[in-house]
């Protein structure tokens, strides 16, 4: 079982995939917490508490994932980066602590390895195409502006599982 996410502070795209590489489950996980660090303060419960929050996940859905692909963030030149640089940082502090966490093996993936520099909406359709009908109905419905977190989560599994 794999269990492959698309890392976010507050919320993580996840996807689970079954030993014959079929997806399981697909969502967004949150942590719980409001966005109420400003950017310039961050402690590790920010980290903590979404790590819980995917281990809380699993356990949930009764999921023992042996492996673990994740995005690794990914410094992008000044022209083709937004918002500040720094933020990659403290989103690699949580790859670290999901890595910590994970007892199985652990595959990391920068973002250029598996989806290039294909745009969001390009990408998901993209992502989409490659699940069969009874996969696509296992991915949870998000918030429209967190939808595109959720599909790299299965995007990220997807590439590891080299159906992409």
């Amino acid at each position: 079982m794999i269990l492959s996410i698309d890392p976010g502070l507050y919320a993580c795209g996840a996807a689970v995939f079954n030993d014959a590489n079929d997806l399981l489950w697909a969502g967004l996980i949150k942590n719980g917490i409001d966005a109420y660090l400003n950017g310039s303060t961050y402690h590790s419960s920010i980290w903590n508490t979404m790590v819980d929050a995917v281990a809380a996940k699993m356990r949930a859905l009764h999921y023992i994932p042996e492996q673990l692909a994740v995005e690794l963030p990914q410094i992008y030149v000044a022209s083709r980066s937004k918002g500040d640089p720094n933020d990659l940082i403290v989103l690699a502090g949580l790859v670290g602590a999901l890595t910590s966490w994970f007892q199985g093996t652990v595959f990391l993936y920068q973002p250029h390895t598996w989806k290039g520099t294909v745009p969001k909406k390009i990408m998901c359709a993209r992502i989409l195409k490659h699940l069969k009908p009874e996969e696509l109905i296992k991915i949870e419905k998000a918030p429209e502006s967190l939808w595109h977190n959720t599909v790299d989560g299965v995007g990220v599994g997807l590439h590891h599982l080299k159906r992409l």
